[in-house]
């Protein structure tokens, strides 16, 4: 967890608890973050922040729908830490394989003054000879594209799981929503308006939808045409039954909020552990080589030279 996370979870516990003695909202969001309050109810938090979607998205919802701002930023913060959670555990996964790439960078490196060390006459072959000139470049080559490879999949690692994450803000709200007392269709568009972005635009058209009398599964299809469907397919798949039902969705909407974040976390180890294995790729390909043509080559040319077995003149 960064520190700036680390201070934003304990703003919002401060907050929780003066919402809970009896502070207003404005009071709560002034003393616990220090910020004001726009008219929708959206405390002016710094974008800065990692949590400000979350907390904006929180206090426009209570704001509008009238549900306590204490309960709200109570499921906000949970799904919050839970995902800080996730971050932790991804960290920590992708620590030993990028420990290894960065070590795996330098072995050509090392190749070269390995080579310097047992015979310097290898430094003069690369520096002073036409043959080592295209060694240096050829190596220089292999070394730049394993470490673009090894890069590359770290980053791609690196963004394992974080499609699936923006769905829990949505599961989240819809929650507090429908704890407030709201209906499904309400609770749906009540989420959208605080959200207040593409993903809030798409749960405002799916309510319209369900209030014009468009069936559930038509409703939905209509929203996840647009490129916001991993964002609120979750949400569409946690309220189906209530919907076709009328029993309560609380309990699948809680257990699908942790089931996203407990699969973003998943996907990043299970992401960690193939990079284990993927960076084995660029060191057989381009370290190695690099490694060899650097410093095996020279060393052995220069052992050559002295032994009268070749000549080389600069």
């Amino acid at each position: 967890m960064s520190a700036a996370e680390a201070r934003g979870s304990l703003a919002a516990t401060e907050a929780i608890g003066l919402l809970r003695s009896g502070a207003s909202p404005e009071q709560a969001w002034r003393e616990a973050y220090g910020v004001g309050v726009e008219p929708d109810g959206a405390p002016t938090v710094s974008p800065s922040d990692p949590s400000e979607p979350a907390l904006r998205a929180a206090g426009r919802l209570a704001h509008q729908t009238g549900a306590p701002l204490a309960d709200v930023l109570g499921t906000i913060v949970e799904t919050e830490r839970a995902r800080e959670r996730a971050e932790v555990a991804r960290e920590l996964a992708l620590a030993g394989p990028q420990a290894s790439g960065l070590v795996l960078q330098w072995l050509p490196a090392a190749g070269w003054a390995l080579a310097a060390a047992v015979d310097v006459t290898s430094l003069r072959i690369l520096a002073g000879t036409a043959l080592g000139w295209v060694l240096l470049a050829v190596g220089a080559a292999l070394w730049f594209a394993g470490r673009r490879w090894i890069r590359a999949l770290t980053a791609t690692a690196r963004e394992a799981g974080r499609a699936s994450e923006p769905a829990a803000l949505p599961l989240a709200l819809a929650e507090a929503a429908v704890a407030a007392g709201l209906d499904l269709r309400s609770a749906i568009a009540a989420v959208g308006h605080a959200m207040a972005d593409r993903t809030g635009a798409a749960l405002v058209s799916v309510a319209g939808s369900l209030g014009a009398g468009v069936a559930w599964d038509a409703a939905w299809a209509d929203a996840a045409a647009h490129d916001v469907a991993p964002s609120i397919e979750p949400l569409g798949h946690a309220l189906r039954s209530s919907w076709m039902s009328g029993a309560s969705p609380l309990p699948l909407l809680r257990a699908s909020r942790e089931v996203v974040v407990e699969r973003a976390r998943a996907e990043a180890e299970g992401a960690a552990a193939v990079l284990g294995v993927r960076v084995a790729l660029p060191l057989a390909l381009c370290l190695l080589p690099s490694f060899v043509v650097v410093g095996v080559v020279p060393l052995l040319l220069a052992v050559a030279r002295g032994a009268g077995m070749g000549s080389m003149s600069p």
